[in-house]
């Protein structure tokens, strides 16, 4: 199969990084966290006093070198051997982590009976009433104790613990949580802070980016071989659920994860390390060439549907473009029907392969049928963007599928749209509109979209969600006043150096098509909008240096979102010609543009 050349359009967005992930992330937690094969194990007990040693303390290996007896040496070379032999299997994950050996402080017989009480309760209430009673008592909890607690929170508390982040007794068991990672008291093994990290994630607490960065800190202080296979899988998703910067302690996991046998890591594990690489934008060459080439060997037999789509998102995401894996990927999916894949899971699928620019027609034949089929009905807003989005990437956009989600769309309205979603639907309309691939154009969805920024703030917008609503609109020919006058002020609110020169090119030329058709309706008096912007964009386009806009951004640039690489503009009086439908009941018309030629290619300011 042959990647398929971009579509002349404009780039698509800024894109807020919580858009794919997050919209996602309710249904990734459902299956990535709240599941037992992916929730840390439980942390039932603490080390026994003769497995009580850390891996920072030199006792733990021979030092002497002055030994003379034969024996005595024989012994260190045999426990030299032996500690070399136990890292090297730990390193490859062929042994079991010896996590459970990093605390530096022996636990007591308190600690370890009540971190076995807090391991057989099975109710929230439960954890935090008792924990907090120790609390108040003054008990000495150390790091195994407040990483249970935390963990069995989450697992036993599920839905109900969303909404406890006031709750004090929570606050107490954070307080004391963090009071230890300061104190640096060695109390956690690498077990225990990937369990702490899970835990704080899916918690959402206030202080959470101060816990992840006391963690993170904790971490770099340590050897991260101790950390097995689902160790660091819960600590990359936990960083990366909250976007908590944490560049080097993932390219120290980077390594680990190079230097260890893959066969040892479960699908799930796999997933949610390119999935966490992939939501903070952290681009390793050698780590993804590692995982797909190991993916391409291994199959996808032993992948579920979330753990297929998460990590064909975060390949997608980085800008990993394996057509092999690729196209494993889209013959595994095929293979199945799509049976397991819900709208989340559909949709991550679909804009993956457009954001990678690998058309695999026979997954999006299946894919178009299986929605027409089922509705979209089950889809929320950010599925019904991202679908479309994708097709329209390929010019793949058919009246069907815009059918169904226009009756989706309006039976739900446009309230739920994030910013990005609202934006990418008009993107997707003018899109398909460009490409000529439906004859059903959406004018009346566009024309709600329009009526719905009468309410809408639009000041969160990016510069270039702003640009591409602009240029959508323009496309379409969808001239609303309310629209227009929206995009004026928002953009004059502005200072002008926000937005970079395509994106000041593709204002302009929106504005200067819905002055035309103003002009051509006779409605100038009736309105000044676009003026004043006009006036002022003519201002800094005289001062604007010319640069080539039609190339793609670089990998550090790249959002979690769509985006579009070749831009193509209306040129001033070359494009629109209108046309003017009389209301028998109004003395003003409307104008409905219709192009006459192909777009023409942009052409910087």
């Amino acid at each position: 199969m042959k990647q398929k050349k971009d579509q002349g359009v404009p780039l698509i967005l800024d894109t807020d990084k919580n858009s794919v992930c997050v919209e996602y992330r309710s249904e990734y937690d459902r299956d990535h966290s709240c599941s037992d094969s992916v929730c840390p194990a439980d942390t039932e007990s603490l080390a026994s006093d003769d497995t009580a040693m850390s891996f920072h303390d030199d006792t733990a290996f021979p030092r002497s070198t002055e030994v003379k007896s034969s024996k005595v040496m024989s012994n260190l070379s045999e426990l030299r051997a032996i500690n070399s032999t136990r890292n090297r299997q730990t390193q490859r994950g062929t042994q079991k982590s010896r996590s459970y050996m990093i605390h530096a402080n022996r636990p007591t017989l308190e600690q370890i009976n009540f971190n076995k009480e807090l391991s057989r309760m099975n109710r929230a209430e439960q954890i935090l009433n008792s924990v907090s009673t120790a609390i108040d008592n003054k008990c000495n909890l150390n790091g195994t104790n407040l990483s249970t607690a935390l963990h069995r929170l989450v697992v036993k508390g599920g839905q109900r613990m969303k909404n406890v982040d006031t709750d004090p007794r929570l606050t107490n068991l954070l307080r004391s949580l963090r009071n230890a990672l300061e104190n640096k008291a060695k109390d956690f093994n690498s077990r225990e802070l990937a369990n702490t990290a899970w835990a704080i994630a899916k918690l959402k607490v206030t202080d959470a980016q101060i816990l992840l960065k006391l963690i993170q800190e904790e971490c770099l202080d340590r050897c991260l071989f101790e950390f097995n296979w689902q160790d660091i899988s819960n600590m990359l998703w936990g960083f990366a659920t909250l976007k908590c910067p944490a560049r080097e302690l993932f390219h120290r996991f980077s390594v680990q994860v190079l230097d260890r046998d893959l066969d040892d890591a479960c699908p799930q594990v796999l997933s949610n390390i390119v999935w966490s690489f992939g939501t903070l934008g952290y681009f390793d060459d050698e780590l993804v060439d590692k995982i797909s080439s190991h993916v391409l060997v291994r199959g996808l037999d032993g992948f579920k549907p979330m753990e297929v789509s998460s990590m064909i998102w975060g390949m997608a995401a980085l800008g990993h473009t394996n057509e092999r894996l690729f196209e494993k990927v889209s013959e595994h999916v095929m293979s199945t029907g799509l049976e397991g894949f819900n709208a989340p899971k559909i949709s991550i699928i679909a804009w993956s392969f457009a954001r990678a620019r690998f058309q695999a027609e026979d997954l999006f034949s299946l894919i178009e049928e299986f929605v027409v089929e089922k509705g979209m009905s089950s889809f929320n807003s950010q599925n019904i963007a991202c679908i479309l989005w994708a097709f329209a990437v390929f010019g793949r956009m058919t009246d069907d599928l815009l059918a169904c989600a226009e009756e989706q769309i309006w039976s739900v309205g446009f309230s739920g749209f994030s910013d990005q979603s609202f934006v990418d639907l008009l993107w997707a309309f003018a899109a398909s509109d460009l490409t000529g691939t439906c004859t059903h154009s959406g004018e009346d969805t566009v024309k709600l979209a329009a009526a719905y920024l009468r309410k809408r703030s639009i000041r969160s917008f990016s510069p270039k969600q702003l640009s591409t609503m602009a240029w959508a609109f323009a496309r379409l020919g969808q001239f609303h006043d309310q629209a227009f006058y929206s995009l004026e002020q928002e953009i004059l609110r502005r200072d002008i150096s926000e937005f970079d020169t395509s994106e000041m090119t593709f204002i302009a030329n929106a504005f200067r098509a819905y002055r035309n058709s103003r002009n051509i309706a006779n409605m100038c008096n009736l309105s000044g909008i676009g003026i004043r912007l006009l006036s002022r964009l003519d201002a800094e386009e005289s001062s604007a240096t010319t640069v080539e806009c039609n190339t793609p951004e670089s990998v550090s640039d790249c959002e979690l979102w769509p985006e579009e690489t070749e831009c193509e503009v209306f040129k001033k009086g070359e494009v629109f010609k209108a046309k003017v439908v009389e209301k028998h009941h109004k003395k003003c018309a409307s104008v409905r543009s219709e192009r006459l030629d192909a777009c023409i290619p942009f052409q910087a300011c």
